[in-house]
């Protein structure tokens, strides 16, 4: 039996390539066929849908798992969960200090967003299906629980956006840094020069995620020193950039909707005030404040806060959890 496929433009991605994901398909019937040859009469076979492994220290369980193709890191032994969701460009190893700190109470999932853990890859996800994605994971692990969500830079976009598609899915929100960004109301706040840097270095990481490897890691790498990202540039590469890609050149097509709505579910907001411009509008601030359950909190910290104050951090949102409760 010999398999043949030709790929045509359908299975072409916006840069008129031909997707990964087609060659995987092939290969996918392929391996089940010769997989059948060694089945008896009546025997099946199924990819499962979690790798897990999984170890046990002072009463936490730690497991690696892989769901939706998505790296899933879980570590704690709490009843409820709170999902970790990261931004540009780091990984889940941004959260190392609040796991340490909520382990003991919580369920800490941690996820590494599609692309980011290897170099050299260049999928062109979108924020609705990196959310929907998200949804497999939340599903899997607490299919009857609904979970808290801890958001930092572009995982609060990736985290609203799952919210706006599976409100239900989730009981409280933790949200760092980023609000209703570009936003009528919020681009109003800007200066002209704050303009001009935020479309110089998204325009540029949009570029970088189009060029070469090597060229492409060496800006990306140059701006994640610039805007002072404090974990090791070493793993940071142009796969990282998709979020800027769609953002940029897919701006009429596949726009990037700003989270303009109060939530149903009570929210944390904490902010940085050391950054040369915010990334949310006074106007939806006071929306949130407005909202019994809310808390609004501005910290003397960078972009990172988690990273340059994690005992301030983690102590207030432990408090305004723990109040929640009450």
């Amino acid at each position: 039996m010999a398999f043949r496929a030709t790929a045509n433009h359908s299975h072409t991605n916006p840069l008129d390539g031909v997707q990964g994901s087609f060659a995987a398909t092939v290969l996918n019937s392929v391996t089940g066929c010769a997989t059948h040859t060694v089945l008896a009469a009546g025997e099946g076979y199924g990819t499962p849908a979690s790798i897990v492994e999984s170890t046990e220290e002072s009463n936490n369980v730690s497991e690696r798992q892989q769901i939706a193709g998505l790296d899933v890191y879980v570590e704690g032994s709490g009843e409820q969960i709170i999902v970790m969701l990261h931004g540009w460009p780091d990984t889940y190893r941004v959260w190392d200090a609040q796991v340490a700190a909520f382990a003991s109470d919580y369920r800490c999932v941690r996820i590494t967003l599609p692309n980011y853990a290897e170099q050299g890859g260049r999928m062109a996800y979108t924020i609705a299906s990196v959310a929907e994605m998200i949804g497999q994971v939340v599903q899997v692990l607490s299919p009857d629980r609904p979970v808290i969500l801890l958001l930092h830079d572009w995982g609060c976009v990736f985290g609203y956006q799952f919210y706006r598609q599976h409100s239900d899915r989730v009981s409280r929100m933790i949200a760092l840094d980023i609000g209703d960004a570009a936003s009528p109301q919020h681009l109003k706040s800007l200066k002209a020069h704050h303009v001009a840097m935020l479309v110089t270095y998204q325009s540029n990481l949009a570029l970088a995620w189009l060029m070469p490897e090597k060229l492409g890691t060496a800006i990306t790498r140059g701006f994640a020193r610039l805007l002072q990202q404090p974990t090791p540039v070493d793993p940071v590469h142009r796969g990282m950039n998709y979020p800027y890609f769609q953002a940029v050149f897919q701006a009429v097509s596949q726009p990037i909707r700003p989270f303009t709505l109060v939530p149903d579910c009570p929210i944390l907001f904490v902010y940085a005030k050391h950054k040369p411009f915010m990334f949310h509008s006074k106007q939806w601030l006071t929306q949130l404040q407005e909202k019994t359950g809310n808390q609004v909190t501005a910290m003397k910290a960078g972009h990172w806060l988690m990273r340059e104050q994690p005992e301030q951090f983690n102590q207030l949102v432990l408090d305004w959890l723990h109040d929640g409760q009450s």
